[in-house]
Protein backbone atom coordinates (compact mmCIF):
# COMPACT_ATOMS: atom_id res chain seq x y z
CA UNK A 1 0.00 0.00 0.00
CA UNK A 2 1.53 3.25 -0.97
CA UNK A 3 1.22 5.73 1.79
CA UNK A 4 0.91 9.68 1.32
CA UNK A 5 1.70 11.77 4.33
CA UNK A 6 0.12 15.13 3.43
CA UNK A 7 1.39 17.71 5.97
CA UNK A 8 -0.60 21.50 6.30
CA UNK A 9 1.52 24.41 7.53
CA UNK A 10 1.23 28.21 7.47
CA UNK A 11 4.65 30.45 8.10
CA UNK A 12 5.65 28.22 10.48
CA UNK A 13 9.03 26.34 8.63
CA UNK A 14 10.76 26.17 12.39
CA UNK A 15 8.09 23.34 12.87
CA UNK A 16 7.35 22.05 9.53
CA UNK A 17 11.12 21.13 9.15
CA UNK A 18 11.05 19.26 12.39
CA UNK A 19 7.70 17.36 11.22
CA UNK A 20 9.78 15.81 7.79
CA UNK A 21 12.47 15.18 10.09
CA UNK A 22 9.81 13.22 12.05
CA UNK A 23 8.70 11.88 8.84
CA UNK A 24 12.08 10.84 7.38
CA UNK A 25 12.46 9.37 11.21
CA UNK A 26 10.14 6.71 10.45
CA UNK A 27 10.25 3.08 11.14
CA UNK A 28 8.24 2.70 7.56
CA UNK A 29 9.04 6.02 5.40
CA UNK A 30 5.94 7.34 4.00
CA UNK A 31 5.74 6.90 0.04
CA UNK A 32 5.14 10.46 -0.36
CA UNK A 33 4.61 13.66 1.64
CA UNK A 34 2.99 16.98 0.39
CA UNK A 35 3.84 19.91 2.00
CA UNK A 36 -0.24 21.64 2.26
CA UNK A 37 1.22 25.33 2.15
CA UNK A 38 -1.94 28.07 2.63
CA UNK A 39 -0.08 30.68 1.32
CA UNK A 40 3.16 31.20 3.40
CA UNK A 41 5.88 33.13 2.48
CA UNK A 42 9.05 32.59 0.87
CA UNK A 43 10.92 31.61 4.31
CA UNK A 44 8.61 28.22 3.95
CA UNK A 45 9.88 27.93 0.46
CA UNK A 46 13.30 28.20 1.29
CA UNK A 47 13.16 25.72 4.22
CA UNK A 48 11.66 23.34 2.04
CA UNK A 49 13.68 23.49 -0.92
CA UNK A 50 16.15 20.65 0.65
CA UNK A 51 13.37 18.11 1.28
CA UNK A 52 11.93 18.32 -2.65
CA UNK A 53 15.46 16.91 -3.59
CA UNK A 54 15.39 13.52 -1.69
CA UNK A 55 15.20 10.33 -3.27
CA UNK A 56 13.88 8.35 -0.74
CA UNK A 57 11.06 10.15 -0.20
CA UNK A 58 9.31 11.84 -2.93
CA UNK A 59 8.35 15.26 -1.09
CA UNK A 60 6.16 18.41 -3.39
CA UNK A 61 4.99 21.25 -2.46
CA UNK A 62 1.17 21.94 -2.84
CA UNK A 63 1.19 26.26 -2.40
CA UNK A 64 -1.73 28.49 -2.73
CA UNK A 65 -1.94 32.68 -2.28
CA UNK A 66 -2.58 33.50 0.84
CA UNK A 67 -5.73 34.66 0.89
CA UNK A 68 -7.06 34.17 4.46
CA UNK A 69 -7.27 31.08 5.88
CA UNK A 70 -8.43 28.13 3.63
CA UNK A 71 -6.97 25.13 4.84
CA UNK A 72 -9.63 22.58 3.32
CA UNK A 73 -8.34 23.83 -0.02
CA UNK A 74 -4.88 23.36 -0.11
CA UNK A 75 -5.61 20.09 1.52
CA UNK A 76 -8.15 19.59 -1.79
CA UNK A 77 -5.15 20.53 -4.21
CA UNK A 78 -2.54 18.26 -1.96
CA UNK A 79 -5.20 15.05 -2.40
CA UNK A 80 -5.22 15.83 -6.15
CA UNK A 81 -1.52 15.89 -6.27
CA UNK A 82 -1.04 12.65 -4.43
CA UNK A 83 -0.16 9.42 -5.95
CA UNK A 84 -1.10 7.59 -2.80
CA UNK A 85 -3.87 4.94 -2.13
CA UNK A 86 -3.90 5.28 1.53
CA UNK A 87 -3.80 9.54 3.03
CA UNK A 88 -2.50 10.40 6.45
CA UNK A 89 -3.10 14.06 7.52
CA UNK A 90 -0.46 15.88 9.89
CA UNK A 91 -0.46 19.36 10.64
CA UNK A 92 2.65 21.54 10.15
CA UNK A 93 3.37 21.41 13.74
CA UNK A 94 2.83 17.87 14.69
CA UNK A 95 6.07 16.01 15.36
CA UNK A 96 4.94 12.35 14.51
CA UNK A 97 6.45 9.81 16.49
CA UNK A 98 9.30 6.68 14.67
CA UNK A 99 6.38 4.02 14.47
CA UNK A 100 3.58 6.77 12.91
CA UNK A 101 3.49 5.90 9.46
CA UNK A 102 3.88 2.06 10.19
CA UNK A 103 1.15 2.59 12.68
CA UNK A 104 -1.25 3.84 10.08
CA UNK A 105 0.13 1.16 8.07
CA UNK A 106 -1.04 -1.48 10.69
CA UNK A 107 -4.45 -0.31 11.33
CA UNK A 108 -5.55 1.00 7.52
CA UNK A 109 -9.10 -0.50 6.26
CA UNK A 110 -10.19 -0.57 3.10
CA UNK A 111 -13.52 2.36 3.59
CA UNK A 112 -12.33 3.41 7.00
CA UNK A 113 -10.47 5.57 8.36
CA UNK A 114 -8.36 6.04 11.82
CA UNK A 115 -8.05 9.63 13.99
CA UNK A 116 -5.19 9.66 16.01
CA UNK A 117 -4.57 12.41 19.00
CA UNK A 118 -1.42 14.49 19.68
CA UNK A 119 0.79 15.34 22.70
CA UNK A 120 0.67 19.17 24.01
CA UNK A 121 4.19 19.93 24.84
CA UNK A 122 4.88 23.61 26.69
CA UNK A 123 6.53 25.93 24.48
CA UNK A 124 9.68 25.55 27.00
CA UNK A 125 10.19 22.29 26.05
CA UNK A 126 9.42 22.79 22.25
CA UNK A 127 12.95 23.63 21.19
CA UNK A 128 13.88 20.28 22.59
CA UNK A 129 12.31 18.71 19.93
CA UNK A 130 14.59 17.90 17.26
CA UNK A 131 16.02 15.27 14.83
CA UNK A 132 18.86 17.17 13.51
CA UNK A 133 21.57 14.90 15.25
CA UNK A 134 20.44 11.63 13.51
CA UNK A 135 18.88 13.34 10.15
CA UNK A 136 20.42 14.92 7.08
CA UNK A 137 19.11 16.58 4.55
Amino acid sequence: MKISVVVSTYNRPDTLVKVLEGLVSQTRLPDEIIIADDGSTWETSRAVQPWLDRTDVRCIHVWQEDSGFRLARIRNKAIHSSEGDYLVFLDGDCIPERHFVEDHLTLASSGCFFQGKRVIVSQRATPDFSFSDTVSV
